[in-house]
């Protein structure tokens, strides 16, 4: 029976696309503390039948359940003011999103959903309040507590004043909706004396926040007045919010000392530099998949964050050191494809390997070879499916594209067991075998009495072409 499971929202809601013309029995389910599959028997279960839904039409229907829930929810929460004083004005804000998981109400299997069939986008709200430590104690134990600025949203602003330790509680009441918080809090005192911090990146969560050398690394805090940021044997002035952008280019790994000072106060941080990126490879000359003739010059540059430590290149069994900034002249053995491979390493032993695809043209006729085309099955009728193969291999050069041509049309084949593209039908013979250079397309099924004609081209990496025979297909 086809079906679908949802579940209400944070607003009692619980919404379904269906489709026109159809009639539909909805199974309905309170959520039990102790729950085992969207079938299991519940204290309260309803059932609905709702009659065939026209287009565009939209219904709304409350059901009630057939038991009530028997004890009655207390309200525990006691909102007061907020003080009035306090040493910390503290700001908060925070924005809600939330998300339910859609399954399938029959695949179960020992009480474990198999698998989760989709994320569904709802409408979201959080319970948010404001405690201190005493009655923060007292709502863990279940117990009325009092509270301020209670809110249940999707969205909040608050600000309080306060001189002691808080918690701020946010609680999702949906059991089937996950609900995602987005918060902020600001923090704002009279310290009454000089004073600077710096809060991003922050030390007191990594001991030694650790950057990539190289990197630009964005410093952030705030000072009481006017101070100065030191690091790495520069000096920025800093007032108020302040943020500074530290280039790291040319620094050597290691850890560095941050000093910031403000008046008679002073503070120091420590962050680490890393070699954490590999070398990068440039490639001027020649171009992957250029074609040339006689010797061949290999331009570009390795670089690295910190610096490169060799950089060699491996050609047609031959290898070559290069210089970081590399211009050689190479001259290949004969005509051919040759893959020039260049490898950079750099002082902490990360490498980089970089592949160019050249092809060196000579003078002379080549071209790729046919050597044989068939198709299966042999004596094709209405109801089999055609599969034609030709095997190719290069002459000179490899083999860049075979096509079928049919009909005044050209199709690509494929090489199996490199590029299977297709999808392969059982009655294929080469299906699980690895057959290269066998190029293979499958043409489909055709009326009896019928007679089908194609032929095969091939191309090479310099564009030499070769065309077979043309072959015909009667289907019986």
């Amino acid at each position: 029976m086809p079906s679908i499971w949802n579940y209400t929202g944070v607003d009692g809601r619980c919404a379904f696309h269906l489709g026109a013309g159809h009639s539909y029995l909805f199974l309905l389910q309170k959520d039990e503390v102790i729950y085992y599959e969207p079938y299991s028997i519940g204290k309260s279960n309803a059932i609905h039948y709702m009659a065939t839904i026209f287009p565009n039409d939209t219904r709304n229907i409350r059901i009630k359940f057939v038991l009530p829930d028997g004890m009655p929810s207390i309200k525990k929460e006691r909102v007061v003011q907020p003080p009035d004083e306090g040493d910390y004005l503290c700001r908060i804000s925070f924005k809600t999103s939330a998300y339910q998981i859609q399954r399938n109400i029959w695949d179960w299997e020992d009480g474990v959903a198999k698998e989760d069939y989709g994320r569904e986008e709802v409408s979201s709200a959080i319970k948010f309040f404001v405690v201190d430590e005493e009655n923060f104690e007292k709502y863990r134990e279940g117990k009325v507590f009092d509270c301020y600025h209670y809110i249940y949203s999707n969205t909040g602003e608050i600000s309080f004043n306060t001189s002691k330790a808080f918690y701020l509680v946010f609680q999702n009441t949906a059991k089937r909706t996950t609900v995602l918080t987005n918060i902020s809090v600001l923090f704002e005192t009279n310290t009454g004396r000089d004073f600077i911090s710096m809060d991003n990146p922050w030390s007191d969560v990594f001991e030694k926040p650790t950057f990539n050398a190289g990197d630009t690394v964005i410093l952030e805090g705030i000072s009481t007045s006017e101070g100065q940021v030191e690091v790495a044997n520069k000096t920025f002035n800093v007032n108020g919010r302040w943020q500074i952008y530290w280039n790291t280019s040319h620094l050597e790994p290691g850890d560095y000392k941050v000093i910031a000072r403000c008046g008679d106060f002073e503070r120091t941080y420590t962050i680490k530099l890393a070699d954490l990126s590999p070398p990068e490879i440039e490639v001027y000359s020649p171009y992957d998949g250029e074609v040339v003739e006689g010797s061949v010059v290999i331009h570009g540059r390795a670089y690295d964050n910190v610096g490169i430590e060799s950089v060699e290149m491996d050609v047609a069994g031959e290898k070559i050191s290069l210089l970081k900034n590399f211009s050689y002249e190479w001259n290949p053995p004969g005509p051919g494809d040759y893959n020039i491979t260049i490898g950079a390493s750099d002082y902490q032993g990360m490498e980089t390997k970089k592949i160019v695809h050249i092809v060196v043209n000579a003078s002379g006729t080549y071209k790729p070879l046919i050597n044989r085309v068939w198709f299966t099955p042999e004596n094709p009728t209405n109801e089999s499916n055609v599969v034609v193969f030709a095997n190719v291999t290069g002459d000179m050069f490899s083999i860049k594209k075979v096509e079928i041509e049919m009909n005044s049309e050209a199709k690509e084949m494929y090489l199996y067991a490199s590029n299977p593209v297709q999808q392969r039908h059982q009655e294929d013979p080469l299906r699980n075998i690895s057959n290269s250079p066998a190029y293979g397309i499958e043409i489909g099924q055709f009326p009896s009495g019928s007679t089908i004609r194609f032929r095969v081209r091939a191309y090479d990496s310099v564009g030499n072409f070769a065309l077979s025979d043309e072959f015909a297909v009667k289907i019986l």
